[in-house]
């Protein structure tokens, strides 16, 4: 284990108390474990070290006579998880202790040593799964646990637990209690990889060349040591896949660890397909995982250029729609009074009932010396159907679409903007919308300066979930230039 989860664990931490507390470093004897229970087969003799649970036997019991009685499967029921414990280093013999579901949340809990057991508190375990039932949920927290320990320090092989489970079913919530007998082990379970290689804004069935190529690990995983795992071919043009974990998801605070990997180059990866590949990966406890591959498909963006208009015959600027109709270029050859230069995209009408990402959106790659600011010429269009006397009223929609950059080797960077009613105005109806704002750009400062800048212009998810800001074909946008300085 690292030190940041200690670090982080110490406000919660209790002092050891009890009897033959040096023997959590094992110094009564460290050749020998003499308990009987089958259960403890070559357990340390201390408790610190990670550790396998598994909830043997988990019984659910009403707490009210008149309650019926539970009826759906206890998650907890068989399930494993990890148990970490280490000493604090500090002068007051403190401890700190985390229990890991698997595939789960990391909880902190407070360890209270004695001579017979290692019992935690002031925290819970979670485990959850939907029931049976349609939009019904169980959930099992477990807010004591007492680990027995022998007399020569280690755990004994065995423990139990006590909680609360939660059923919902729609407005009705059920609560019951829970106790749990279990069993420790050492830690032999070997990490299991994900992979992720869907777009985060792009199309549904490849990557921009930008996104992250994501692997997660049910584990704590040290970056510098399991890197080397992750390699991604072939690629053109001698580009690589570089991959990092994220932050504090490596330090134990998470139950898993997240690596993204990112392409350096992105010439000729538009429209090829790649292999991620993940090989052996080690847990703190030097468990292997199994290797594993995933076929990646890129996008093509197309060739990067020094800015994208769409008038006087240029090709349009790469698209995806798997609705068909969301996506349009007006103009071309022939001027449209529809854009403010003659020629520009259409994103939409919308649909506000979507919860999910819109199937649909624009990429590009801009190239210049040093490039610092992106600017985005656009204009929103609003339906009638939006405030339509009786119907849903929109009052703002501040993250309607969403734009996101990038440059080669480093993470994409989303903003988003959208507009007031203040911004509306009575319009002549144009594209069957009767209301708009003014021509007017949006700037989009990057991180960093960069000489190739990935972009991708779609709308935004997070607004349309929960109940319709407006009625279906409200809105859409009108792109008429992407540059950049």
């Amino acid at each position: 284990m690292r030190r940041p989860f200690l670090l982080l664990l110490a406000p919660f931490v209790l002092v050891a108390c009890g009897g033959q507390v040096d023997s959590v470093d094992g110094k009564n004897d460290p050749n020998q474990n003499t308990s009987t229970n089958p259960n403890n087969k070559n357990l340390p003799n201390t408790v610190i070290g990670s550790f396998d649970l598994t909830f043997v036997s988990v019984v659910v019991t009403s707490p009210n006579p008149g309650q019926s009685p539970a009826t759906q499967s206890s998650p907890s029921q068989n399930a494993n998880a990890r148990l970490d414990v280490e000493k604090i280093p500090d002068d007051l013999g403190s401890y700190a202790a985390a229990v890991t579901p698997r595939w789960g949340i990391t909880n902190e809990l407070a360890p209270t040593l004695s001579a017979s057991l290692l019992a935690l508190d002031k925290g819970y375990v979670a485990f959850s799964l939907p029931a049976p039932n349609a939009g019904s949920n169980v959930s099992d927290h477990w807010t004591s646990i007492d680990l027995g320990r022998t007399a020569n320090g280690g755990f004994d092989g065995t423990f139990t637990a006590t909680g609360s489970e939660e059923v919902s079913e729609g407005d009705e919530v059920f609560e019951y209690d829970l106790a749990a007998k279990g069993t420790i082990a050492n830690d032999v379970t070997a990490p299991e990889t994900r992979t992720t290689v869907v777009s985060s804004s792009g199309p549904p069935n490849a990557l921009l060349p930008w996104d992250s190529i994501t692997a997660q690990i049910a584990e704590p995983i040290a970056d510098d040591s399991n890197r080397k795992s992750f390699s991604v071919s072939p690629l053109p043009n001698g580009a690589a896949a570089t991959f990092q974990s994220s932050g504090e998801e490596s330090d134990g605070v998470a139950g898993t660890t997240t690596f993204h990997g990112y392409l350096s180059d992105w010439t000729g990866v538009g429209g090829t397909q790649a292999t991620l590949s993940v090989g052996a990966v080690l847990d703190p406890s030097g468990n292997a995982s199994a290797p594993l591959t995933a076929p990646i498909s890129f996008f093509d963006v197309g060739a990067a250029r020094a800015a994208f208009t769409f008038g006087g015959g240029v090709a349009p600027m790469s698209s995806w729609d798997t609705t068909g109709n969301s996506i349009g270029f007006l103009g071309g050859d022939s001027p449209d009074a529809t854009c403010e230069s003659g020629a520009c995209a259409k994103i939409g009408p919308i649909d506000g009932q979507r919860c999910t990402p819109f199937p649909f959106g624009l990429a590009g790659i801009l190239a210049g010396s040093k490039i610092s600011t992106l600017h985005v010429r656009y204009r929103i269009l609003v339906g009638p159907s939006a405030n339509a006397t009786g119907g849903p009223q929109l009052v703002s929609q501040p993250q309607l679409v969403a734009i996101q950059t990038a440059s080669p080797g480093g993470a994409p960077v989303s903003t988003t903007f959208g507009f007031a009613t203040t911004d509306l105005k009575t319009i002549s109806p144009v594209l069957g919308m009767s209301q708009g704002t003014d021509w007017t750009t949006f700037d989009v400062p990057l991180n960093a300066p960069a000489t190739t800048v990935g972009f991708a212009v779609r709308f935004g998810d997070s607004n349309f979930c929960g109940g319709p800001l407006f009625n279906s074909d409200a809105a859409l946008v009108l792109i008429d230039s992407v540059t950049a300085d």
